[in-house]
């Protein structure tokens, strides 16, 4: 009987350190959550390195076929900067232009944060529920269309990209940013996949147009 205070405590103290840690630490309303530093722990040489929550890449209903076009909600409200981002995907070496390619797109709102608002499961819990998906047609050509998120405590303004190729593990690309963005440095430390700085972008129709192609492999970390 005497050891059966201990166990129950242990058991409890154990259930409690869980309850806290399902999320380490939320900033800004984005969360990183436990399960994904223990993946970044078991996998060091995994294509791309650290990835926050990567899995979300393939989040998508399982009744959507994804296609080269793709609208997050936030781009209906009609007070919004709505822009559109085009580009072309390239296999590696930027020659031939790579089919079947999904790209995973998540962002803040025009307040800088990461809404958790509706029911959200998954990746939405750490990303937000602004997020969607595409798939590169034959020419390796994507466009979305989306509003242009906000900043919050001196953040600059940025729109997070995933891609998975059909025979690699998910990993991320250089954020979109903006050039014309007071908050951002206008530099890139590793322009992973190529530069994500957005800039002349051409208004038609109150939408502002931006281009941005991609190379796949280009500075990732133990990309084969």
């Amino acid at each position: 009987m005497k050891t059966e205070r201990p166990a129950r405590l242990a058991l409890l103290g154990a259930l409690a350190v869980l309850a806290v840690v399902v999320y380490i630490f939320d900033v800004g309303g984005l969360r990183v959550t436990l399960s994904n530093r223990w993946y970044e722990a078991a996998h060091p040489d995994v294509i791309g390195g650290r990835c926050l929550c990567c899995e979300g890449t393939l989040e998508f209903p399982p009744d959507e076929e994804l296609g080269p076009v793709g609208t997050l909600f936030d781009y209906s409200q009609e007070d919004s900067q709505r822009i559109a981002i085009s580009g072309v995907v390239y296999a590696p070496g930027g020659l031939s232009p790579a089919p079947g390619v999904i790209l995973y797109i998540f962002h803040a709102d025009r307040t800088g944060r990461f809404p958790q608002s509706g029911s959200i499961s998954g990746c939405a819990q750490v990303h937000g529920a602004l997020r969607g998906w595409l798939m590169t047609d034959e020419n390796g050509e994507y466009t979305f269309l989306t509003a242009r998120p906000g900043s919050e405590g001196g953040m600059y303004a940025h729109i997070h990209l995933y891609v998975k190729e059909p025979d690699k593990n998910a990993y991320a690309l250089a954020e979109y940013t903006f050039a014309d963005d007071p908050l951002a440095s206008g530099e890139e430390d590793i322009p992973r996949g190529g530069s994500g700085v957005l800039a002349n972008g051409v208004l038609e129709d109150g939408v502002l147009h931006y281009q941005r192609d991609i190379i796949l492999g280009l500075n990732i970390p133990n990309y084969p």
